[in-house]
């Protein structure tokens, strides 16, 4: 905080300087302008599915579908990011399938 506020106080010393920080500040509103309107208007509204502990539940179950599977030997060193679709599709035709 304190060497930014020296920088700038050196880079507007001069003309350049204080050209170059004027540039620096507006790139830096358009970047986070640019950032809020992509998620306001571009990304979609976020929703229930959407909250770290629903992430985490749906971790949960696939990593326990990848037990239940693999039990002996397990799937692998680093392969959860590789069996995680397979299970995470497999747990969503769980509950449909059991109560039908």
């Amino acid at each position: 905080g304190a060497g930014l506020v020296v920088i700038g106080e050196r880079a507007a010393g001069t003309a350049r300087g204080r050209r170059a920080l004027a540039a620096s500040v507006i790139a830096l509103a358009a970047l986070i302008g640019t950032g809020y309107g992509v998620r306001r208007y571009v990304l979609p509204k976020p929703g229930v599915e959407d909250t770290p502990v629903a992430y985490r539940v749906g971790n949960w179950a696939a990593a326990l579908h990848m037990i239940k599977d693999h039990t002996v030997l397990g799937t692998g060193l680093g392969a959860f990011g590789s069996v995680f679709p397979s299970t995470t599709s497999l747990a969503a035709s769980l509950p449909q399938a059991s109560s039908s």
